[in-house]
């Protein structure tokens, strides 16, 4: 994490929080957002910041986990292929005589 100015509002970061109390001083990380108006805000559910938590560094999830689109495409006799979006338009002329429909789904999924 390089991080050291303040993240885009409502943009989820994963954070290394600090959080100082009477026995110590315990760290994680925590998926966090900033907002303008309250600061340091966790997601639903979540007691961090309620009590002294401090983020000493963060970094932007879709740096961590790089998101890429993938297309569903359906092909002749009920046969589908996963196809990911940079992927597409190379896989659909390949595979024109194929075809059964147009592509109706897409998913983000974590590339590999």
């Amino acid at each position: 994490m390089r991080e050291t100015k303040l993240p885009d509002e409502y943009i989820p970061v994963l954070a290394y929080i600090a959080h100082c109390n009477p026995l110590g001083t315990s760290y994680h990380y925590e998926v966090v957002r900033w907002t303008n108006k309250e600061g340091w805000e966790s997601f639903a559910g979540s007691l961090t910041f309620e009590d002294g938590e401090e983020v000493l560094d963060w970094v932007y999830c879709t740096d961590v986990l790089p998101l890429e689109p993938k297309v569903t495409v359906y092909l002749k006799g009920n046969q589908t292929a996963r196809v990911k979006g940079s992927e597409l338009e190379d896989y659909l002329e390949q595979n024109s005589d194929q075809l059964e429909s147009k592509i109706i789904q897409t998913q983000r999924r974590r590339m590999v």
